[in-house]
């Protein structure tokens, strides 16, 4: 019953396979800064966090160059010179995501880099090479992501469950730099 709901649904939409992968894919971000967050309250480093986001996107990754069978090149030399400025420009955005993690709670670093700043930084860019005009909508939309980070940012400490060991939020992001746990924080494990 459940495939046959699925397949009706996923019938009704021309695009549909695009369309369920760009939903999939908001799920996804939308999770991961709040799994970010909690996997530094409980203890994981930082670094460690973000090192093991990135291989498993590569891991994920390349199985899909492979199985629609993607090109590394462009047709011309044009398209091939953007892809590569492209790549490198994304592999310099997770390089300083996770250098960004060694100093800042892992959860922020994702609300700030993927929430705040991105849509920002698209428009700006957008309007500055493509000559794009942001409409109100994206303005609008916009202000309402700036106001979601804000709020998980700059929140307040959040209330935990009498199921957790952790109770000091300020031992959550303690072994970032050293990869050894603050003397302080010992109870953490």
């Amino acid at each position: 019953m459940g495939r046959a709901w699925f397949l009706k649904i996923y019938s009704l939409f021309a695009n549909g396979k695009g369309l369920l992968a760009s939903l999939a894919a908001a799920i996804g971000f939308t999770v991961s800064p709040v799994l970010s967050r909690r996997a530094a309250d409980v203890g994981v480093p930082g670094l460690q966090l973000a090192l093991v986001n990135e291989l498993c996107k590569f891991a994920l990754f390349v199985p899909l160059a492979f199985i629609f069978r993607v090109p590394l090149r462009g047709n011309d030399w044009k398209q091939t010179v953007l892809m590569v400025v492209n790549g490198g420009m994304r592999a310099l955005g997770g390089t300083l995501l996770v250098l960004s993690v060694i100093l800042i709670p892992p959860g922020n670093v994702l609300a700030i880099s993927q929430g705040a700043a991105a849509p920002i930084y698209g428009m700006i860019v957008a309007w500055l090479i493509m000559r794009e005009a942001p409409g109100w909508p994206n303005v609008i939309g916009i202000v309402f992501q700036l106001t979601g980070v804000a709020m998980i940012v700059f929140g307040g400490t959040p209330v935990l469950d009498s199921s957790t060991e952790h109770s000091d939020s300020t031992c959550a992001n303690d072994r970032n730099i050293t990869m050894e746990p603050n003397a302080a924080c010992n109870h953490m494990g």
